[in-house]
């Protein structure tokens, strides 16, 4: 047992560093696959231990949880904005031959302005239904 404690001992530290939280949660999962909830009370000195545990471990969580948050906002605007698509979460090609224009070699700076100005009036296409 005292192997243990030294084991919880180490997770408590590492769950202290945002590096190492990872790596101790996972040891912490395994811990308490293999003992039985008895076991870990009869530890001595567990109750401290699970405490320093607890108060790190909720705050990776609540980290996680508004990481997890963010990321939902974040695909929910962009595909209320039509900017990702749903199916396959990958952004727009900006060249698009929609929204380019080829224009002629021997065209001058006057004729290049217009065709600017056509290809900025130019709607883009919604890809919502495909």
């Amino acid at each position: 047992m005292n192997e243990y404690r030294l084991l919880l001992e180490y997770v408590r530290e590492w769950n202290t560093k945002p590096k190492l939280c990872h790596i101790a949660q996972f040891v912490l999962f395994q811990v308490f696959s293999i003992l039985s909830p008895t076991e870990i009370v009869e530890m001595k000195g567990i109750g401290e231990l699970l405490e320093g545990l607890i108060l790190y471990s909720q705050r990776h969580y609540s980290k996680i949880h508004r990481l997890d948050w963010s990321a939902f906002l974040l695909d929910y605007t962009l595909n209320g904005m039509s900017i990702v698509e749903p199916e396959t979460g990958v952004v727009d090609d900006p060249k698009d031959e929609s929204l380019m224009e080829v224009v002629g070699q021997g065209q001058e700076s006057a004729g290049e302005e217009d065709g600017l100005k056509k290809r900025s009036s130019k709607k883009r296409k919604s890809h919502k239904w495909k």
